[in-house]
């Protein structure tokens, strides 16, 4: 039938229109499909464009507008447009436009895209709390820091930064148990080595309230007079924190004070060359080494003390005693015990205490005792020096034997000063009473001898009872002189051995005795 149509000449016709009509629909699909390629092409391309430069709402709106196109990728498309969404933080439309996509079309390169962009979503939460919670920490809001920390664990209980916050918060709050806990838990937990220097930390505090709490035992310890316990206590705080200086200063200040100057230098030499910046520690450091000269020097000294007294030279145990180092280091408030049984100590501590055998007293400046010590108490041979606190050239001792801590027995009484003569000549008198003493006082038969520059000059004998010189019996003078009103004759002096006819009289109330002693 349609050949028959053909053959004709409007059948040609016809068919000539029909396929230039063809034709033309098929160049109009042709262009047409060509165009919307162009267009989705260049669409994409923007919308990976702005992705790429970070333009991420244009991109949205690009990818938006792509994924709309006919003939798009839509696979690509959709991974691009999650990136977008991701890009401005909005990882849950992210996830849902890839979720969507994969229900329909499961991919593997979709599947990926999920799990990376919900990777993504968690470490932004993460920031995000650990940002604010940063916030409160600056502010020092420390509890609610913790608050804020403590979320961030729950999303990512295996990042190390939320423990040591934590454990820091807990520092500066002063609970210094909780942060070691806090410590010890995220080590566990993360595995992570960083966390010990945040331990190490946490400890030196915990090691410091400890240390803190030692030095103050110890410090109560010192105030009881407990020396003992509070040295102790004073190691365990250096054992505790061994570049801590205060604890070595205060046990060296005891070490000094015991005069235990070796042990007190040599606990500081093992600190001092690390700690060159602690000028209380170098001081203490400097005292404790001038200080064990001093107590050398201290014993030097009282062995010059005792050797002068052993060979009686009196001048120079004065000339000693009025010394400035014996004021200034020996001569003390209190009194200054050195037992001589032994070798003098240089242990200052010993210098404290009075015990049985031969000691050296020093009282002050200007008194001693050198003798034998029983129970306590002067009893047996000694010597008391007293040097006159108003002139450095006079001074008085007493020798013999002692009972009850006083005088009582036989003894010589010196009384000795120095004056110059108009030629500028220095000579020495000296008296010596000697006799029997009760209780410091003369009693009984006395002598006295005087003496020039070492040379007796004249004697005087006479009798005493309880320090009152007895008057002289009239009858045994032949030619009783004139005397001062008050005064009384008490013997006949005696030059080289003879009775020289002159007497000595005393005013009435006259009491000798030892002058230091007597008060």
């Amino acid at each position: 039938m349609l050949q028959k149509i053909f053959r004709t000449k409007e059948g040609k016709i016809a068919a000539i229109i029909m396929a230039f009509t063809i034709l033309i629909i098929i160049s109009s699909l042709v262009i047409s499909g060509y165009k919307r390629k162009k267009d989705y092409l260049e669409q994409a391309v923007m919308a990976e464009n702005y992705l790429n430069s970070g333009k991420y709402e244009q991109a949205v709106e690009a990818y938006t507008k792509v994924l709309s196109m006919k003939g798009s990728d839509k696979k690509l498309i959709t991974i691009g447009l999650a990136e977008a969404y991701a890009g401005l933080d909005e990882y849950d439309q992210a996830l849902k436009i890839l979720r969507a996509f994969y229900i329909k079309t499961p991919d593997i390169k979709v599947k990926e895209k999920i799990e990376e962009i919900t990777s993504r979503k968690t470490d932004y939460e993460f920031s995000q709390i650990i940002s604010k919670a940063e916030v409160f920490f600056s502010n020092k809001e420390y509890e609610k820091a913790i608050s804020e920390y403590e979320k961030a664990k729950q999303i990512k209980s295996k990042d190390a930064i939320s423990y040591k916050k934590i454990a820091e918060a807990y520092l500066h709050l002063g609970e210094y148990e909780k942060a070691r806990e806090e410590v010890l838990e995220g080590q566990e937990i993360t595995g992570d080595d960083s966390i010990k220097d945040t331990l190490d930390l946490v400890n030196s505090f915990l090691y410091r309230e400890q240390y803190d709490a030692l030095m103050t035992q110890a410090e109560e310890y010192i105030l009881q007079e407990n020396y003992k316990d509070g040295e102790k206590t004073y190691q365990e705080a250096i054992k505790l924190l061994p570049n801590e200086s205060d604890a070595y200063i205060r046990l060296a200040d005891i070490y000094i004070s015991q005069g235990k100057h070796d042990e007190a230098i040599r606990l500081l030499s093992s600190i001092i060359n690390s700690n060159t910046d602690d000028q209380e520690l170098t001081d203490v450091y400097m005292r404790a080494k001038e200080s064990k000269s001093i107590s050398e020097e201290k014993s030097n000294i009282v062995k010059l003390m005792v050797d002068a007294i052993k060979k009686r030279n009196y001048n120079e145990l004065v000339d000693i005693m009025t010394s400035s180092f014996f004021i200034e280091n020996i001569a003390e408030e209190t009194e200054v015990y050195y037992n001589l049984r032994y070798e003098v100590p240089a242990d200052d501590d010993n210098t404290r205490k009075l015990t049985d055998g031969l000691n050296l007293i020093i009282y002050d400046q200007f008194t001693l005792y050198y003798g034998d010590i029983q129970n306590g108490r002067k009893n047996g041979n000694g010597l008391y020096l007293a040097i006159s606190e108003n002139r450095e050239d006079a001074y008085s001792y007493f020798e013999g034997e002692w009972n009850r801590n006083l005088p009582n027995g036989f003894g010589r009484y010196i009384e000795i000063e120095s004056y110059t003569d108009d030629k500028g000549y220095v000579h020495e008198k000296k008296t010596m009473t000697e006799g029997n003493y009760s209780n410091g006082l003369e009693n009984g038969n006395m002598t006295k001898y005087f003496y020039e520059d070492n040379r007796e000059i004249s004697s005087l004998s006479y009798q005493t009872k309880d320090g009152v010189p007895i008057p002289l019996s009239r009858n045994s003078i032949s030619k009783y002189p004139a005397l001062e009103a008050g005064y009384y004759i008490i013997g006949e002096m005696f030059f080289s051995g003879s009775p020289s006819g002159e007497y000595y009289s005393v005013k009435s109330g006259t009491v000798w005795g030892i002058s230091g002693i007597l008060k």
